[in-house]
């Protein structure tokens, strides 16, 4: 039996607020269609979200939320809103197809792109998209901080406060309502998760993703289980700079702003992340930082010259020079500075935000801490398409079935470059590893993401797919009464 139902409304109409309005219309008659299968009748959305490729022009953001506000909204005074939640991406994943603005990409960029678009059917090129989540198991909330970049951590702690204010009941209630329900092993129920969307990086080049996590993680504790992604334009003309992305939140339009989600479900809801990279050699323990982006040395000796070194060992002849010089060429190679999990089981990607290695120093886009031991790592194409079966499959684990109602995911962009045409077949590696060709599948083309590995604390990261599922199996029901 279903418990979360789901309808993705896509269109491709140059005027945004007849978009909206075109695929608010679409979602709300799959999502009353899907309903019915179960023979149920419509009923309001829990939440909306709401996504489009970031050409569109700024003034049509307000108007189109007002559209999809009111395909949904009952006639009847005095009702609680839906809650409406998104913003501007550089490409979306929806329905298999990826849509993706290429004039993002530069101009060179665009030319390639719509060639490729023309030999692989499933890139669409612009678009905004609508989807309606709706189950009786779910009590949602959501909240909104502002000031993300200048101030992450408050806008983290006061979006998750908002959020938590929101909910139609105390989640930690849900532990008392278990017991007197007979349920004997609360050991392994979560009946709190959650989902962020962040903007991304900002104009220069860096992430806030970890002090906005500390500000969410401040309040929820170890309580709450959370990932998402930030949003971004896409690329700054020289395509070196990531620029940031606007939020919707409510009808309204926001910059710097970081929303949270808290759902407080009966329904189990698992989580995996991926992200392909493999350790080569240890760099070293950083012993000097100058900000919580930049690293001055390293085991007590210049950061560059570390850095430097241990490139050299594995720089194609050809690319000698650039490679241990150039991060983008050493990037586009598939080596990056990584950091483990406490674990030491996986390991997470540091982007440098720099095209070269600095003479003093060397800068990244994710924080940096002094301590933290960073190795040099790899990816393959191949490694980063097992990324995204790896997340699956841990999101099938974390709650040992794979009967999903709808999963959600973010993946980086710059996943893009390494797998070329399959980035465009996420959502078809997703189908594949759940064995469900029908399951509602949405994903972010994301700039910037926040995850967990396991029962890990979440992190800011990148080059990450993270992927979160709701399931149509309640928590209270054993595994050996399914």
């Amino acid at each position: 039996m279903k418990h979360m139902f789901t309808g993705i409304g896509i269109s491709q109409k140059d005027n945004l607020i007849e978009a909206g309005k075109e695929a608010a219309q679409k979602a709300k008659q799959e999502l009353t269609k899907e309903l019915s299968k179960e023979n149920k009748e419509y009923k309001k959305p829990n939440l909306l979200m709401f996504f489009c490729t970031f050409t569109y022009p700024k003034e049509q953001y307000e108007p189109a939320q007002k559209q999809i506000i009111k395909v949904f909204e009952a006639q009847k005074q005095g009702e609680a809103k839906i809650p409406l939640i998104g913003g501007t991406t550089m490409g979306f994943f929806a329905k298999d197809k990826y849509y993706f603005d290429p004039s993002l990409m530069g101009k060179y960029g665009e030319i390639a792109l719509k060639a490729l678009g023309k030999v692989f059917k499933p890139l669409k090129f612009t678009g905004s998209v609508v989807l309606a989540l709706q189950s009786d198991y779910i009590n949602l909330g959501v909240g909104i901080g502002e000031n993300a970049f200048e101030k992450p951590y408050e806008a983290g702690k006061i979006s998750i406060e908002m959020a938590g204010k929101n909910l139609m009941f105390n989640p930690q209630l849900a532990y008392m309502s278990m017991l007197k329900r007979g349920v004997k092993d609360i050991s392994k129920i979560r009946p709190v998760n959650g989902f962020l969307i962040t903007p991304g990086g900002d104009k220069q080049g860096l992430f806030h993703d970890s002090q906005i996590l500390e500000g969410v993680t401040s309040i929820s504790k170890t309580a709450l289980r959370i990932q998402g992604g930030g949003l971004c334009m896409g690329f700054s003309e020289s395509g070196a700079t990531v620029l940031p992305g606007f939020i919707f939140y409510q009808g309204k339009v926001y910059k710097e702003a970081v929303i949270s989600v808290i759902l407080g479900s009966e329904l189990e809801i698992g989580y995996g992340v991926g992200t392909g990279f493999r350790p080569l050699k240890n760099i070293g323990l950083i012993t000097k930082i100058k900000d919580p982006w930049t690293i001055e040395e390293i085991d007590g000796k210049p950061a560059p010259q570390v850095f430097m070194q241990v490139y050299s060992k594995y720089a194609p002849p050809n690319k000698r020079e650039e490679f241990i010089k150039n991060f983008a060429v050493s990037s586009a190679h598939g080596y990056m500075p990584i950091i483990a999990e406490p674990g030491g089981n996986f390991f997470w990607p540091i982007l440098p935000n720099a095209e070269k290695i600095g003479e003093k120093e060397v800068k990244f886009m994710m924080p940096v801490k002094q301590g933290m031991s960073l190795s040099l790592g790899k990816v393959t194409k191949e490694a980063c398409k097992e990324a995204t079966i790896d997340a699956t499959q841990l999101m099938i684990e974390d709650i040992d079935s794979k009967n999903f109602g709808f999963v959600l995911f973010f993946s980086c962009a710059v996943r893009g470059l390494y797998l070329g045409k399959e980035y465009i077949a996420e959502i078809k590696k997703i189908k594949e590893t759940l064995g469900n060709k029908d399951i509602p599948v949405f994903g972010i083309a994301s700039s910037g993401e926040q995850a967990f590995y396991k029962t890990g604390s979440p992190v800011g990261t990148g080059l990450t797919i993270t992927i979160m599922g709701i399931s149509n199996e309640s928590i209270f029901i054993s595994k050996e009464a399914r």
